[in-house]
């Protein structure tokens, strides 16, 4: 997706909602930026180092996260 970034303590993308039967678009956001920050407000590295694409994410299912070992979490 064209305009994300990943930079040391923050991300940058662009999101579509889509339904998910017809496929048709629902909302776009063009720019989104999340930085990570430390208790006293400052920003801190958040660990992620490339782009990930819809393919490569874990999936969500039954209100269950999946974490980075494979294991879930509520």
């Amino acid at each position: 997706v064209t305009g994300d970034h990943v930079r040391r303590t923050s991300l940058t993308m662009r999101a579509e909602v889509r339904n998910m039967i017809t496929r048709d678009r629902i909302l776009t956001i063009e720019k989104i930026v999340f930085v990570g920050l430390d208790d006293h407000g400052q920003p801190i590295p958040h660990g992620y180092t490339d782009i990930t694409y819809e393919r490569d994410r874990l999936p969500h299912h039954h209100g269950l996260m999946r974490t980075e070992d494979g294991s879930t979490a509520d």
